[in-house]
């Protein structure tokens, strides 16, 4: 499994040259879980123009304000997402195609993803480190 940790101070910066997405752009054959009672995860997926993606999104639910994340994600569709839905609790990424597999051979993911919004705790870290 590969574990990313991807902090997110929720400001958007533009890449030079280059102008920040505001939003998504329409796909299909993504995921989108809970993190929790105001934010929606969105990850991967097929475009409206056939290109597989490995982008992720995450929406406010009470702004309805869409902050794309800063990752190098490999592309991912036809997949599967978990989470507990706590704060603070990882999201599984699992299965699926790194291509479309109606245009290409089909490649397949060789690992599951574990994505962390934010930080272990000092009381996790120290578990998983046995460091005492």
């Amino acid at each position: 499994m590969t574990e990313q940790l991807i902090l997110s101070d929720g400001e958007e910066e533009e890449e030079e040259g280059k102008e920040e997405e505001r939003v998504p752009v329409g796909r299909s054959w993504h995921t989108m879980v809970k993190i929790d009672n105001a934010h929606l995860f969105l990850y991967g997926g097929l475009s409206d123009q056939n290109e597989a993606l490995g982008d992720a999104w995450l929406l406010d639910t009470a702004s309805f304000r869409w902050t794309r994340i800063k990752s190098s994600f490999e592309t991912r569709l036809w997949h599967s997402a978990t989470t507990s839905g706590h704060s603070n609790s990882p999201i599984y990424i699992i299965g699926g195609s790194v291509s479309n597999i109606y245009f290409h051979q089909p490649k397949f993911p060789r690992h599951a993803l574990k994505i962390s919004l934010s930080p272990e705790s000092l009381q996790k870290y120290i578990y998983k480190y046995k460091i005492v």
